[in-house]
């Protein structure tokens, strides 16, 4: 593989001009390269705009600088959309969850194996994993979060409304999947999406998947830049 060498900016824009890459705003071209480096802009999005079949790349006829930065800032723009969605869904289900099981058990009941879906020996182990979880959540917050250390020092219990904020989407998914069910049906209920419980759960998951593929896509965008 031939060494990669530093170019400036004014050698790159060169480089994609004799690639047929029409360039009319030097100076906003240079802006953009710098702003948001060049192998990112550039190997993240020229595919689409690439001819076909050749041994040399070249881009297709009349393909502008402006339509590849157009294309970077399009999926900058959606993956923050997306990820402001993700959020504010996540803390939706954390409320209602969390408002949901502390009126049927008390605010601070959701450390017992009774409250829980723990028919059979799988679901047992699974709820058994949770409560293991929510108890090193509780200890590993309680010298990083206030809310945490506050109740524990002050009341020696932590309600749930406030462990749910140290809770990530993963794990609060794995809380409501394993609740009894008729809980789960008034979770979902309360969603108001018209989803039933179990579509409610394929819902979270799909949410916990797309949210893990966003920060994917970040931390390359991070890494390239570095």
């Amino acid at each position: 593989m031939d060494e990669k060498i530093f170019r400036d900016t004014r050698t790159q824009i060169g480089i994609l001009r004799s690639r047929g890459l029409v360039i009319k705003n030097t100076k906003f071209a240079k802006k953009i390269i710098r702003e948001t480096n060049y192998y990112n802009l550039i190997n993240g999005y020229k595919t689409p705009f690439l001819r076909k079949n050749t041994s040399y790349e070249t881009y297709l006829n009349g393909t502008r600088f402006e339509e590849l930065y157009a294309l970077y800032e399009f999926d900058r723009k959606l993956r923050i959309v997306t990820l402001e969605v993700i959020l504010k869904i996540e803390k939706q289900v954390k409320s209602l969850i969390s408002y949901t099981f502390s009126k049927e058990y008390g605010h601070k009941d959701y450390l017992r194996y009774e409250n829980f879906d723990t028919n059979g020996s799988k679901k047992y182990k699974q709820v058994s994993e949770l409560l293991s979880q929510l108890y090193r959540k509780i200890s590993d917050n309680i010298d990083k979060d206030l809310s945490v250390s506050h109740y524990v020092n002050g009341k020696n219990y932590i309600p749930l409304w406030v462990l749910v904020n140290t809770m990530s989407l993963g794990e609060i998914s794995k809380f409501y999947v394993n609740m009894l069910q008729h809980d789960k049906n008034e979770v979902a209920k309360c969603m108001k999406w018209g989803v039933r419980e179990n579509e409610l759960s394929n819902c979270l998951f799909f949410f916990l998947l797309l949210e893990i593929v966003v920060h994917m896509m970040n931390y390359c965008t991070a890494t390239i830049h570095m």
